[in-house]
């Protein structure tokens, strides 16, 4: 979706099969860049108990019950959507705009690590 809306993207491959996924906006380079970060993996199924089918996505109340339904699933959904505005700005913001979609967050934030550690990220 990034790259259809012109952003562009990067698959960071820290572990085999486990992945960061980065979208930047370029700025003018005269301030530090922001930083939107966000987990996209959840705890695997078989670590919680279950008393609903976990990957049905049913509708209960008006809200959405399912595995990863909550979580930061809506902040990676929000981003996305105010990544697209900003890159719609004729002219570009003052630092870049990264988008630091990361893996392995309940293992010790091992994708956010990767993304510091490779000079990728500013550390903070």
């Amino acid at each position: 979706m990034l790259r259809q809306i012109g952003i562009s993207t990067e698959l960071d491959e820290f572990l085999p099969g486990r992945a960061n996924f980065i979208g930047r906006i370029p700025g003018r380079g005269e301030k530090p860049a922001l930083v939107m970060s966000a987990h996209l993996d959840t705890v695997p199924v078989r670590e919680m108990p279950w008393s609903f089918d976990p990957f049905a996505g049913d509708i209960v109340y008006d809200r959405i019950r399912g595995r990863g339904a909550s979580d930061m699933k809506s902040a990676v959904a929000a981003f996305v959507a105010a990544a697209d505005r900003l890159n719609r700005r004729q002219a570009p913001l003052a630092g870049d705009v990264i988008l630091a979609f990361t893996a392995g967050e309940s293992a010790n934030c091992l994708g956010a690590r990767h993304l510091v550690g490779r000079h990728r990220l500013p550390a903070m």
